[in-house]
């Protein structure tokens, strides 16, 4: 389900509306997140950080604010990194980028190209399954990658007291793509399937939904008479950085 949109006391539905219309603004390759989301609030909270300290080095401000206010530490961290690509925050622009582009945007597209000639599927799929690794780490969780013949599941996770698991099947990719799915729509057993873009970049981007919504969301295709099954991105894109629906890994 996606984010919802809230109202709080006083505000009327006009302001909601404009404050709405803001909040879908893209600039340098990035969209604003949803006014009243979770990763929309991880952006309020930056702008007024960088408003009240006039610096745009806002990430220690940032990620206090928003523990206090009970965003996971991940959602923090990977949203502060949009945020900055959204401002055009980078050295300087570089030649080798795209009009308006910051270096470290441009330098991620050329490791990515760079690297891309030279890695195979199976070091892109270790890379994203790593990468999911840390994060869920940095919310608490004790990650243990499954092997590699472990059908359906790529990570078991445990809390800190051992009382909670999880499963996690990974989908790793090397840019902003749709996933493929198999001649079959598949049913998965993981509890969450987490969707990782950008694998080879210093910003990857992950998506966290259920085997059902991959389900409910997979487009059907068919060519030279073969059926095949695919996530495209615009199906799955609302899901980004919602670790939250994994929750911590730290028991209270």
């Amino acid at each position: 389900m996606a984010d919802k949109t809230l109202v709080t006391p006083g505000q009327s539905t006009a302001t909601t509306m404009v404050n709405e219309a803001s909040s879908r603004l893209r600039q340098n390759g990035v969209t604003r997140p949803r006014a009243g989301t979770i990763t929309g609030r991880v952006w309020e909270i930056a702008d007024e950080v960088s408003k009240a300290f006039g610096n745009h080095d806002v990430r220690k401000e940032v990620i206090a604010k928003g523990l206090a206010a009970g965003i996971n530490a991940a959602t923090l961290q990977t949203q502060i990194s949009e945020w900055r690509r959204f401002q055009g925050l980078g050295r300087n622009p570089i030649a080798t980028g795209a009009p308006g582009q910051t270096d470290a945007a441009a330098e991620d597209e050329v490791v990515e190209r760079r690297i891309l000639k030279k890695l195979s599927n199976q070091i892109v799929g270790n890379a994203g399954l790593y990468y999911v690794c840390f994060k869920l780490s940095l919310d608490g969780w004790n990650v243990m990658p499954t092997s590699r013949n472990a059908r359906g599941i790529d990570i078991l996770a445990y809390s800190q007291t051992g009382k909670r698991f999880l499963t996690v099947q990974v989908k790793a990719l090397s840019k902003s793509a749709p996933v493929p799915l198999g001649k079959t729509l598949p049913t998965f057993i993981a509890e969450h399937i987490v969707i990782c873009q950008r694998v080879l970049t210093q910003t990857p981007r992950c998506f966290v939904l259920s085997g059902e919504e991959v389900r409910r969301r997979a487009h059907r295709g068919v060519k030279n008479g073969q059926e095949s099954f695919w996530l495209q991105p615009k199906a799955y894109e609302e899901f980004l950085d919602r670790w939250d629906r994994i929750g911590s890994g730290l028991d209270e």
